[in-house]
C-alpha cells in the first residue's frame, strides 16, 4: 500500500500527459471516409475493385469497413472514449476538489500541484476543464470533411 501511495505522483503526471494520446487512440475507429478512388466512366471496376459497393472505411485502416452503431466494437470505442475522454478529466477534478481543505498539505502538493500550481482555492481544477477542452477539439478534428462535390 505504501508503494501505490508513493507512486500517485508519477501515476497522475503519466495519465495527464499520455491524456491526449490515449483520446487520439479512442477516437481512431470512429473516424471514417469514403475511399479515394476514382471512378470508371463505365462504372464497372477500377484495379479490379467494384467502386459502388465500397461504402465508408476506417481511414487508418482503409480495407476494414466502418462500424456501424449496432457494432459491439462502435459501442466499445464510444465507451473508451467516454471513459477517458470525460472520465480522466472527471476523476482529477474530483479528487482535486474531495482534497481543498488539504490544499497546503505538502504530500497533497506534491501529488496534484502541478495540475493547480497558479490558480486559486476554488479554481484549483481548471485544468480538468481544459483536458475536456482538449478532447473536444480532438473529437471535432477527426469529424468527417463534407463532400466538397455536394
Amino acid at each position: 500500500m505504501q508503494f501505490i501511495r508513493d507512486s500517485q505522483p508519477l501515476i497522475v503526471v503519466c495519465t495527464f500527459l499520455t491524456y491526449p494520446n490515449l483520446v487520439s487512440a479512442a477516437l481512431r475507429p470512429l473516424r471514417c471516409a469514403e475511399p479515394l478512388i476514382e471512378k470508371d466512366p463505365t462504372g464497372a471496376s477500377v484495379d479490379g475493385i467494384a467502386v459502388g459497393g465500397l461504402g465508408r472505411r476506417l481511414v487508418d485502416s482503409p480495407d476494414v469497413e466502418c462500424y456501424q452503431p449496432g457494432d459491439p466494437l462502435f459501442w466499445i470505442s464510444v465507451f473508451c472514449l467516454l471513459m477517458v475522454g470525460l472520465g480522466v478529466p472527471a476523476g482529477f477534478g474530483f479528487m482535486l476538489w474531495k482534497g481543498k481543505d488539504r490544499f497546503h498539505d505538502p504530500r497533497f502538493q506534491k501529488t496534484w500541484g502541478f495540475l493547480m500550481s497558479g490558480y486559486e482555492i476554488d479554481r484549483s481544477a481548471w485544468e480538468c476543464l481544459i483536458l475536456v477542452r482538449k478532447s473536444s477539439g480532438r473529437l471535432i478534428g477527426y469529424q468527417d470533411e463534407k463532400d466538397e462535390s455536394s
